[in-house]
């Protein structure tokens, strides 16, 4: 399969199976773990910590906005130190390197943006497309 073909595929996606797509790439191809930033609820009082201070964020509607106050407390009560980005619709290579600045700049922790086109390349590099 091509990584036109597969990224037409994964943009149909629902979020699941974007997700599981994401933890694809994130898990078996890069080696990180990451903990979605949806999954993490502050409660006043609890203490809660995550295996490793990487976070992903999932975008799946281009008008979709980021709760960035929300996101900023997630980083600071969880001492996060690398985000992922990643959206589920063609982004050009130099809009993710924007993006990444940006979010960098508004975050103040290294960030890195990937697409659906992204995703596909790094399944198909590591023949992963079965899975």
């Amino acid at each position: 399969m091509d990584r036109e073909s597969l990224t037409l595929i994964i943009n149909g996606f629902d979020k699941k199976k974007f997700e599981q797509t994401v933890a694809i790439v994130l898990q078996d191809v890069l080696e990180i773990i990451a903990v979605n930033e949806d999954s993490l609820v502050i409660k006043k009082g609890e203490k809660i910590t995550i295996p490793d201070p990487v976070l992903y964020h999932l975008s799946i509607d281009k008008r979709a906005v980021i709760d960035s106050a929300a996101l900023k407390k997630k980083i600071r009560v969880y001492k996060i130190q690398h985000i992922y980005f990643f959206f589920k619709y063609n982004i050009s290579d130099a809009e993710l390197r924007k993006k990444d600045l940006h979010f960098k700049a508004e975050y103040g922790i290294p960030v890195t943006c990937m697409c659906s086109s992204t995703l596909a390349e790094f399944i198909i590099d590591s023949n992963m497309e079965n899975k």
